[in-house]
């Protein structure tokens, strides 16, 4: 019998969507720093842990580049616009969740 339940996203997931959606309508482009994760935690109302899996799969995709420490070289900084990268990333999701 199939599984009927609606399929829930991860948290992580949101936080891709929401980041998306957020350097979309900003305007935000090549170079510009996005928010420290603590803020972007608080922000969201998720977790840190949430917010820095979404920041390794950012990278993965190649849309940010994230530098440890403090200063002006620490943070996550974007490298490119995300949209075809998260949108294949959302679309491969989908399709192994059967959707």
């Amino acid at each position: 019998m199939p599984d009927t339940r609606p399929k829930r996203t991860r948290t992580f997931e949101d936080v891709l969507g929401e980041l998306e959606r957020r350097i979309a309508e900003n305007g935000l482009t090549a170079g510009d720093r996005l928010p420290a994760e603590r803020q972007l935690a608080e922000e969201l109302g998720v977790s840190r842990s949430s917010v820095r899996e979404a920041m390794r799969v950012l990278e993965t995709l190649g849309v940010v580049t994230s530098q440890v420490g403090r200063g002006p070289d620490a943070g996550a900084v974007l490298v490119s616009r995300p949209g075809h990268a998260l949108t294949d990333l959302l679309r491969l999701h989908l399709g192994l969740t059967g959707l």
